[in-house]
């Protein structure tokens, strides 16, 4: 329990919702998404309530490991890349025996490693090129997975894990990589 600490700096973001929401930034920033009606001492005192859980979250953003910044880099280096990477995407989909998507895009996300769209198309971060293999390979099957199931529900789970039963572990494994 945290005693006689001061209340961390916080962005409130008040909203049409029922719920209160606290996100803990890439950077270590606090967010607290809240309905109109909360007032400031409402949410410090949510805040303080939850004072532990945040400063665990903060301390486990610190020591995450970063990759390469691909934000600044000139149209030149971003194509090489690219096609780094879309190399990479191109051997592993040589083996793969599964739904195949309508087309690859790589991106410069900052919050995502990828996604899949209803059109079947799946976006790549860049920043996957770093990746380790196993956590390449994790990713490339989550989004593929979406090709079957486009949410995160059991089904979807339950399939990725028929086909990469490590899969849980791999995701917590990714979440010790920077994006930002």
């Amino acid at each position: 329990m945290v005693v006689n600490k001061k209340l961390p700096e916080y962005k409130i973001i008040r909203g049409r919702r029922r719920s209160v929401v606290i996100a803990i930034n890439d950077d270590g920033s606090l967010e607290v998404r809240c309905p109109y009606s909360f007032t400031k001492p409402h949410i410090d005192k949510i805040i303080e309530d939850r004072l532990d859980w945040i400063y665990q979250k903060q301390s486990c953003l610190s020591s995450r490991i970063s990759l390469p910044d691909v934000d600044k880099i000139s149209k030149y280096e971003y194509k090489k890349l690219s096609e780094q990477l879309m190399l990479r995407i191109d051997n592993y989909m040589m083996d793969y025996n599964g739904p195949i998507p309508a087309r690859f895009f790589i991106k410069r996300q900052k919050t995502r490693w990828g996604s899949c769209s209803s059109k079947r198309n799946i976006n790549i971060n860049l920043k996957a090129l770093y990746l380790p293999d196993e956590l390449f390979i994790y990713l490339l099957e989550h989004e593929l997975a979406h090709l079957q199931h486009m949410n995160h529900s059991a089904e979807f789970w339950n399939y990725l894990t028929r086909r990469l039963p490590e899969a849980k572990s791999l995701q917590r494994k990714l979440k010790l990589y920077k994006l930002s």
